[in-house]
């Protein structure tokens, strides 16, 4: 993209402790902070006058500057996330169950959307829920008014018929049993949402059954594109590529990244006497 041609990006490790002897220069000295949402709680302690929208979730993927030289911490994920849902099935039945898995920061975006849709018991999916336990008295005061059970993969096909979205925000190729036990998809009904927050996948065995069975669907690297055009679109306000540009570019990353390295060209015609 043209209009980054002439931005300097410094990558610093995102840890309160490394950070904090330099926060104040780097704060005179940048236009804008872009933070990795998957550690961005470890840089909330040193933001001051966080909102509640983001407190609540633990999450940011932006430091802005107003024309003031204020700053303000955004989470255009949740945007991504609240806008994406309501376009991809703006029919969803919230009177039912959502279902999301995930421990990290997105889990708790994810949760803070679909409570804001309407959602009022929402079962989490982990491989190990008794590692969450600590957060039940924490949801319970974030959200009072919505029951959280929280579940183990293993029991996902025991549960009834009685779901209507899932979100899933963890890396199902880092995790095949969750995967396998998820793409059963007994526990969404009719024409619900299956919604993956993996950015650099293009799909998952899950969002293929999705698709197979009918159920819509709202890929990950439509939120990513969605998120960062808007953190970058914070930033940079002269910037002029559209989203669409932006979401074509990204899926070309992502699909020329996932080509295995170690993939060598041939270096003649294959026959089958050479195979």
């Amino acid at each position: 993209m043209p209009e980054l041609a002439n931005v300097e990006f410094v990558q610093l490790e995102a840890k309160a402790e490394a950070l904090r002897p330099q926060w104040s220069a780097l704060l005179k000295e940048s236009g804008g902070i872009v933070i990795d949402r998957s550690t961005s709680a470890e840089v909330l302690p040193l933001v001051k006058g966080v909102p509640r929208r983001i407190g609540e979730v633990q999450c940011m993927d932006v430091l802005h500057k107003d024309a003031q030289g204020n700053w303000w911490p955004e989470c255009y994920y949740r945007e991504a996330l609240h806008e994406g849902i309501t376009q991809a099935a703006e029919d969803l039945d919230t009177s039912a169950v959502a279902y999301i898995t995930g421990e990290g920061s997105l889990m708790r975006v994810a949760m803070s959307v679909l409570v804001q849709l309407g959602y009022r018991t929402i079962n989490l999916v982990l491989e190990n829920p008794d590692e969450l336990t600590a957060l039940s008295d924490t949801f319970k005061r974030l959200f009072f008014d919505t029951e959280i059970n929280f579940l183990r993969n293993t029991d996902l096909t025991l549960q009834k018929n009685d779901g209507t979205i899932l979100v899933n925000t963890m890396d199902l190729a880092q995790h095949k049993e969750l995967s396998d036990d998820l793409t059963y998809l007994n526990f969404i009904y009719g024409v619900g949402l299956v919604v993956d927050t993996q950015g650099e996948q293009l799909t998952n065995p899950v969002i293929e059954e999705a698709k197979h069975v009918g159920l819509r669907v709202l890929g990950g690297d439509h939120l990513q594109a969605v998120a960062d055009h808007r953190v970058l679109k914070s930033i940079l306000p002269t910037l002029t590529i559209s989203l669409p540009q932006y979401h074509q570019k990204w899926r070309e990353f992502i699909q020329q990244s996932s080509v295995p390295s170690t993939a060598k060209p041939a270096e003649g015609p294959v026959t089958k006497e050479d195979t």
